[in-house]
């Protein structure tokens, strides 16, 4: 098979997938027409996590953010949600929680939207 049979075969395959179809790279969520991530930023004795939505164009829906975390003091987990409505850049940020910065987490991120479902997770420790 030739190179170039190889590469109309790989495109004919990728247009195949359904446009909702999600692919996942670390803690980003690939999707056409929508994507999600989860931010992490430490600052002092804080690590910061925020759900942030992507979108081609302004996207409306609903999201649910869920961080579990873990440290020496003990544990907890933080659920936050709602509706979202991000303007023609497409871009928003949904939630945002607070944890120690030593602290291990698990989070998810969850989306419902007109343009797709979404989903995508992160986790330290």
């Amino acid at each position: 098979m030739s190179a170039s049979t190889r590469i109309l075969l790989a495109a004919a395959t990728l247009a195949a997938v359904p446009a909702s179809a999600a692919l996942f790279a670390g803690g980003k969520a690939i999707a056409a027409p929508i994507a999600c991530e989860i931010v992490a930023s430490r600052s002092g004795a804080t690590t910061t996590l925020q759900g942030v939505v992507h979108a081609d164009q302004a996207v409306q829906g609903s999201y649910s953010l869920r961080v579990a975390s873990f440290g020496g003091g003990g544990s907890s987990t933080v659920s936050q949600g709602g509706v979202f409505d991000a303007g023609p850049d497409g871009t928003a940020t949904l939630g945002t929680v607070m944890i120690g910065a030593n602290a291990a987490y698990e989070a998810t991120l969850t989306i419902d939207s007109q343009a797709g479902p979404a989903t995508c997770t992160d986790s330290a420790g």
